[in-house]
């Protein structure tokens, strides 16, 4: 892994560079690592579930929407991620849930995915970090291996009205969008409640963890509760300074929603 993929990395999940080695122990009991897979589900079922897709996730995790996708639909599909342990427990869950068949799972960047070229008809890409560039170039260079006829599912939150400098407005992400060619096909948003309770359980699963991890490694007991708190200061921003949600673009002529 380059220095750069290190940084990246560590930034997509919220975590210093000497934690990266804990991370894996740390989100072991979530399989989700963003959004719940049910908010996306309903998103292509309304749009999509009638034509058979071949779907790219691009930093997948664990792979939970992806086989989600391929144990309702049918579809095929592929995830990369970097991280080893997270692509090992995606093509158990994969086996478990009896669709590896259908499913490829490689420890790869995903930059590395992309510039290997090719079109892909969908493409899911959690926008949580720099790792392909600001919002804008990240989907110009995602749309650029995207079919004429494809599509992207991106989830990614923005401020709400006059909240948090941290994250875009819903005009800057929806004119990036259409700066590199994508024209919005139609959105999912999340219950800001829903966000809320779902993000607190997910804070206090990794708590737990640290706390274990604190006990056999004490020389990084400041870092693993540092960790925690940047856990609690992202949930604190999506509940109350964002908007949180998932957002279909196509590179047809599709007509917005």
């Amino acid at each position: 892994m380059t220095n750069d993929q290190t940084k990246h990395l560590a930034a997509s999940l919220d975590a210093e560079e000497a934690l990266l080695p804990f991370v894996p122990h740390l989100l072991q009991d979530l399989w989700s690592l963003g959004f719940s897979p049910e908010a996306p589900l309903r998103l292509l079922e309304r749009n999509l579930h009638e034509a058979p897709q071949h779907v790219v996730d691009l930093g997948c995790g664990k792979g939970a929407l992806l086989i989600h996708l391929a144990k309702r639909f049918g579809w095929h599909g592929r995830g990369v991620d970097i991280v080893p342990e997270f692509i090992a427990e995606a093509r158990r869950y994969a086996n478990d849930w009896g669709v590896a068949d259908a499913l490829d799972f490689e420890v790869k960047d995903m930059g590395e995915e992309l510039a290997k070229g090719g079109e892909r008809n969908l493409v899911l890409f959690g926008f949580d970090s720099e790792a392909l560039g600001e919002l804008q170039e990240a989907l110009a260079r995602i749309a650029a291996c995207v079919a004429l006829s494809g599509h992207l599912l991106v989830d990614l939150a923005w401020a709400r009205s006059g909240h948090s400098a941290d994250l875009p407005s819903e005009a800057q992400v929806l004119d990036s969008a259409h700066a590199v060619g994508l024209r919005l096909v139609d959105r999912e948003m999340l219950d800001p409640a829903w966000v809320a309770t779902e993000g607190s359980r997910h804070v206090e699963l990794i708590r737990r963890r640290a706390k274990e991890l604190a006990i056999r490694y004490p020389e990084h007991s400041a870092a693993f509760e540092a960790y925690v708190m940047e856990q609690e200061a992202e949930n604190q921003l999506l509940t109350k300074e964002a908007h949180c949600g998932y957002l279909l673009f196509a590179r047809s002529g599709q007509k917005a929603r």
